[in-house]
């Protein structure tokens, strides 16, 4: 995974992350230096939190107001479905339903100690319910609760998953 981006010499972690849904849009721009605790926070209070499939994250190393502006850049000029705020005065559309992907083999659900931290490994092969097959390319975070993982996918790319929310099965390593 690459370097952090710096913006400034102060010495704090941040997350700019994206949503978006199956097809790729881009839902939610948002920060956090709170890890998994932010996303669990828009599962229980966020009507669209169902349509989120993927969340892109870019480490940050910089200060609370450097990234704030950094996010509010993002917003303006990236008009993300479901950001009020800093959305050039874009009224917020209703929730839509979720895209339902097209049908895909049965995959037997995740047991309880795969999603465990430290569960998988670079160059484990892993498959996920709505990606398919993938590579497991890099580990943040590895072995604690806010573990990361970005996965190539066969035929889609790359994607940056929290572990403990991905569902992800292991079918094979190198």
């Amino acid at each position: 995974m690459s370097n952090p981006t710096r913006c400034d010499d102060h010495r704090r972690n941040h997350d700019l992350y994206r949503m978006r849904d199956l097809s790729g849009r881009l839902l939610y721009i948002g920060v956090t230096n709170g890890g998994l605790r932010r996303f669990m926070e828009h599962a229980k209070d966020k009507t669209w939190w169902l349509e989120v499939a993927s969340i892109d994250i870019e480490h940050v190393h910089c200060s609370r107001q450097a990234i704030e502006m950094l996010e509010r850049e993002a917003i303006k000029s990236e008009s993300p479905l479901y950001n009020v705020t800093h959305n050039q005065g874009q009224p917020l559309p209703p929730p839509v339903a979720p895209v339902v992907p097209a049908p895909v083999a049965p995959v037997s659900e995740p047991t309880v100690e795969e999603l465990q931290p430290g569960w998988c490994s670079v160059g484990d092969r892993v498959t996920h319910l709505h990606f398919g097959d993938g590579w497991v390319c890099d580990l943040w975070n590895h072995g604690t609760d806010d573990e990361g993982v970005t996965i190539q996918f066969d035929g889609i790319g790359e994607k940056h998953l929290a572990t403990k929310w991905a569902a992800l099965r292991i079918v094979g390593a190198l």
